[in-house]
């Protein structure tokens, strides 16, 4: 009888050990996918893009970055909100590079000038400070929001090529 007592002691033991080292185990884990997820971010800041100088950077933008507009059913693309949502530093190489923002094509048609649009045309408008612009307008005397398009561009004519 004792014997059974006996193994059974070292049966609890070696349980109670088990689950001491799963345990363990698991915090091993967690703080290695947490040693793993700081290797990556610093293999990120270590990426050879992230020494380029700012100028060379806004000027990769400048080749990946296509003209900005509206199409004739409303809809809005600007590849350099894209980039400048990248990260914080390329947010601000954007934004600090007039020529990105002077480019602009609108064909509105029917549909009526929304905020989005309204909006799109006045940060292309700030962003591109002094820079030229360069537009491709399509305004058909159906379009609602013509009159908002010319009304913000008009204050800017002096800058048109």
């Amino acid at each position: 009888l004792q014997s059974l007592h006996d193994a059974e002691v070292e049966a609890k033991c070696c349980q109670d050990e088990i689950d001491r080292l799963q345990a363990r185990l698991i915090t091993l884990r967690i703080k290695q996918q947490r040693a793993y997820q700081r290797i990556d971010h610093l293999r990120a800041c270590l990426a050879p893009i992230r020494r380029l100088p700012p100028e060379i950077l806004g000027r990769v933008f400048s080749f990946c970055s296509p003209r900005s507009g509206i199409d004739h059913k409303g809809k809005i693309y600007c590849p350099v909100v894209r980039l400048s949502q990248v990260c914080a530093g390329w947010r601000k190489i954007a934004q600090e590079t007039p020529s990105l923002w002077s480019s602009l094509s609108i064909r509105l048609q029917s549909q009526p000038m929304t905020y989005a649009i309204q909006r799109m045309l006045e940060l292309h408008l700030e962003l591109s400070k002094q820079h030229p612009l360069f537009l491709d307008l399509t305004l058909t005397h159906s379009a609602e929001g013509a009159v908002g398009v010319l009304k913000s561009l008009v204050q800017h004519c002096s800058r048109w090529e």
